[in-house]
């Protein structure tokens, strides 16, 4: 007892008053735990007023917020941002059908990303607004949103990326003005690299283009391909397809480096590149993707990106395709996974007979036995019912385009 002061009177020395509550072990640890005590709930008493005004006060951009609304819609405002989610509930229901068009207005300028979203979505569906108009006002909304993605979960996207997808314009003219101000003027959103073909023909479009494909910084500011923050290899593919079809013979090396960089991910954008601009040098590529094409999950997507190789390497005619077709025909299973091979055996043999060439000679015979074999077979079990009348789609919306269409 004679080492060791009471806690009150440690409290006192450290703090000026007495904590309680604490019990002190011996002098030295108890001013150490006291100190740490002290400062915390200080922090907190700092934090608490801090993040209470972040969360009232309007961001200077976006200066509404949920108080701003009437007494009615805010609960439907607040449980939104509560999920934080842009999807399908009632919520959701209620903002798209109960709002005005002025309520909708000022809601597309809130604070909070979520609500934003949901407001341009409504407004796309409502006749009364000028779409073109919501869309091209709304590009430089970059924030980043949870979207329900149906059955593949939960998509994120920045509010103008989810603008974009939900777009419907009156004709391709009026679209195609939105697909170059996004490209050039907004090429960081993931909307700018899908539709990069669009402005192939533009003055200037070789040099975004090949910025867009090659150059960007990643997360630790590094200088490395492919590499634009929030942009993914998917989305990139489709600037290196549109890169590789200006078919300049010193982008090539720059585009073989890239794709042995992210050989293991690569899908049907890269393997259509090298199948529609083919180089011997791309070979490479191949065998580097080969080694990784069945290590992935094996699900139904294993066998689109197996198909999809196929359909490149078979154009490349040399005897180094034909080794890596012969592999992939001769493996037992076809594929490591409980999913229908047979149309990834199918999809292999149409790959070799669609590009005759004498280093696919010894391939050939088995290919067409096994095609003919498997339309027998369909032709004696499949049956398929001819409707009494044709059937004709025909979209009557005043406004059929979407950002997907060709």
């Amino acid at each position: 007892m004679a080492n060791c002061i009471s806690a009150e009177a440690v409290s006192r020395q450290s703090t000026g008053r007495f904590i309680p509550g604490i019990v002190y072990g011996n002098c030295r640890k108890s001013l150490l735990q006291t100190m740490i005590i002290t400062m915390r709930r200080w922090r907190l008493l700092i934090l608490i007023p801090a993040s209470w005004l972040l969360s009232c006060a309007g961001h200077p951009n976006n200066p509404v917020a949920i108080r701003d609304f009437r007494k009615s819609l805010q609960p439907y405002l607040t449980d939104l941002v509560a999920r934080g989610i842009v999807g399908f509930d009632t919520s959701v229901w209620y903002i798209e059908n109960q709002t005005t068009d002025s309520e909708l207005s000022q809601l597309s300028k809130c604070e909070h990303p979520v609500l934003r979203a949901v407001a341009l979505r409504a407004m796309l569906k409502r006749n009364s607004f000028n779409h073109f108009d919501v869309i091209m006002n709304n590009l430089d909304d970059t924030a980043t949103v949870a979207t329900d993605n149906g059955e593949f979960g939960i998509k994120y996207n920045t509010v103008s990326d989810d603008l974009l997808e939900n777009g419907r314009w009156k004709d391709t003219a009026a679209r195609r003005k939105t697909i170059e101000a996004v490209v050039l003027h907004h090429r960081r959103l993931k909307a700018a690299f899908g539709k990069l073909y669009y402005i192939k023909q533009k003055p200037g479009a070789y040099t975004i283009i090949r910025e867009m494909a090659l150059t960007g910084q990643n997360d630790e500011g590094e200088d490395r391909p492919l590499s634009f923050t929030r942009i993914r290899f998917e989305e990139r593919e489709s600037a290196l397809y549109a890169l590789a079809a200006f078919r300049k013979k010193e982008d090539i090396p720059l585009i073989k480096q890239v794709l042995l960089h992210h050989a293991w991910r690569m899908n049907e954008s890269s393997f259509g590149l090298m199948r529609d601009f083919p180089d011997t040098t791309y070979m490479e590529v191949y065998q580097s993707a080969l080694r990784t094409l069945y290590k992935e999950p094996a699900d139904n997507m294993i066998g689109y990106r197996i198909i999809a190789f196929a359909k490149s390497v078979a154009v490349q005619k040399n005897n180094q395709s034909a080794a890596m077709l012969q592999s992939m025909l001769q493996r037992k299973p076809i594929v490591p996974a409980n999913v229908d091979s047979s149309n990834i055996r199918s999809g292999l043999c149409q790959a070799v007979l669609d590009n005759p060439c004498p280093a696919y000679a010894h391939l050939r015979a088995a290919a067409e036995a096994y095609i003919k074999q498997k339309e027998e077979w369909e032709k004696a079990n499949i049956f398929y019912l001819t409707p009494a009348e044709p059937y004709h789609f025909v979209d009557t919306a005043k406004e059929p385009v979407r950002w997907w269409s060709r």
